[in-house]
């Protein structure tokens, strides 16, 4: 199993080389206002006065400088070119750049010289933080401000050490996030050059992934829409949070029984440090399941009538290839990772569903065992979609059960993790309903609908 945090190897390095740009010099500056600020810390009596003077300096020296604009430039141009070439490299055709290749390289510089570039100002979680710390240090703890007082020394110490993480922490996620837009962007203007209608939205599928991902992962849109989209926004940035908000600001549960149509925002990046990126979607090489949207349960009380009523809304929202890349996204399921997005690395739950299962599924070691249960996945005669509520806990979860010539493999969605391969011992509409007597007997309520 690959490390998680290694899933684009390539990115990572983007990311990391355009912080060296960028970072130390950041750093550099906040030391500068900072330093600024405490020559005249003397004079101040009023927290409110000294917090103000403290935020201007800051506002005024954390700019990006010209320099660092044009180094950005140049590195963005090269990840634009080489990202454009991958995304349609099977197609027999050169990709030219042109002007509108142009403004979007310059879009996303001008993403990261605002972000960056008015970093205090243009982030308003990050000055409430700020004043949240220096409140607590000056008013809580009833540190002095004032002429001689030996706190000016600790709280440069204090406050520098703190604001430099932050301003690391957020200087890294503009970038993580302005490369991603870059990179989507390349792709998108590729598929267009390329005369490709469709693009799927691709979730990354690992522990990692947060649910508003994995609500979008395997959604499909027009590659027509999306270039409108991209190009207003490229005219007009000011449009941007209506445009193309981020979906993050919007209820997960609506975002869920959307159509892909009517989703507020169809391109990756879906929130700061978003992983996602589209691929080119083509029907005849990518033919859909033979997709159903229907109960395999009847609810036993009102409460989970409202649980089906809610899964199947949701999934009727979305079409059968879509439907389809939500199914084959199980591929990615793992056994080593748990549905509470923990990594149980010495694989115990496999060697334990293993040592109970081996000898009805007449499967000789670990390593056939696990081939198995991802074959199931992989061609499956049938799935369902089980959703359950714990009124305890106040969570819910979602499960695939996959089945194929008697066997059936559950696999948690929410973390895309592998929780039991084992042999059906009657009708898998009987076990179904026994599954769900039982969950109630637990005072868990379930639904459960047949999508294939």
């Amino acid at each position: 199993m690959p490390k998680e945090y290694d899933w684009d190897a390539e990115g990572n390095e983007i990311v990391d080389e355009l912080s060296k740009i960028i970072i130390p010099s950041f750093l550099q500056k906040v030391e500068s206002a900072l330093a600024q600020a405490f020559r005249f810390a003397p004079y101040f009596i009023s927290y409110n006065d000294f917090t103000r003077f403290i935020m201007q300096a800051l506002e005024e020296k954390v700019r990006l400088s010209p320099e660092q604009k044009e180094k950005l430039y140049s590195e963005f141009k090269k990840i634009y070119e080489k990202t454009q070439k991958e995304a349609v490299k099977e197609a027999p055709l050169q990709i030219k750049f042109d002007m509108a290749d142009e403004r979007s390289i310059n879009y996303a510089l001008s993403l990261s010289d605002f972000y960056l570039g008015k970093f205090f100002q243009g982030d308003k979680k990050l000055r409430l933080d700020v004043v949240k710390w220096l409140s607590k240090y000056y008013l809580e703890q009833g540190n002095p401000i004032g002429k001689g007082q030996e706190g000016i020394k600790h709280f440069l110490n204090e406050f520098g050490s703190y604001l430099k993480q932050r301003t690391e922490n957020k200087a890294r996620q503009v970038i993580d996030t302005s490369v991603n837009h870059l990179r989507n962007s390349a792709r998108l203007r590729a598929m267009v050059k390329a005369r490709i209608t469709k693009y799927r939205w691709d979730a990354i599928g690992d522990r990692l992934t947060c649910p508003y991902c994995r609500a979008m992962d395997g959604r499909i849109f027009e590659t027509g829409d999306a270039i409108q989209t991209l190009e207003l926004i490229e005219s007009d940035p000011a449009s941007l949070p209506e445009v193309k908000p981020f979906l993050t600001s919007f209820p997960l549960d609506k975002l869920k029984s959307l159509p892909s149509s009517q989703m507020p925002s169809k391109m990756p990046p879906a929130h700061p440090h978003c992983r996602c990126r589209i691929v080119s979607y083509i029907e005849e090489i990518e033919e859909p399941y033979p997709v159903v949207v229907e109960p395999a349960v009847p609810p036993r009380s009102l409460e989970e009538n409202a649980i089906l009523q809610e899964l199947t809304t949701e999934l009727k929202a979305l079409r059968p290839e879509e439907i389809t890349a939500r199914i084959r996204a199980h591929l990615g399921s793992d056994w080593r990772r748990n549905p509470d997005g923990t990594l149980d690395i010495k694989a115990n739950r496999l060697k334990a569903e293993f040592e109970k299962h081996a000898k009805d599924l007449n499967v000789q070691s670990l390593k056939e065992y696990e081939r198995l249960s991802y074959e199931v996945i992989k061609n499956p005669e049938q799935v369902f979609i089980q959703r359950t509520f714990n009124p305890q806990t106040k969570k819910y979860e979602t499960n695939y059960i996959f089945v194929k010539n008697g066997v059936y493999v559950i696999s948690n969605d929410e973390a895309l993790a592998i929780q039991n391969c084992e042999r059906l011992k009657e009708d898998i509409q009987n076990w179904l309903s026994k599954t769900a007597d039982k969950l109630l007997k637990e005072n868990i309520q379930s639904a459960t609908v047949r999508v294939l």
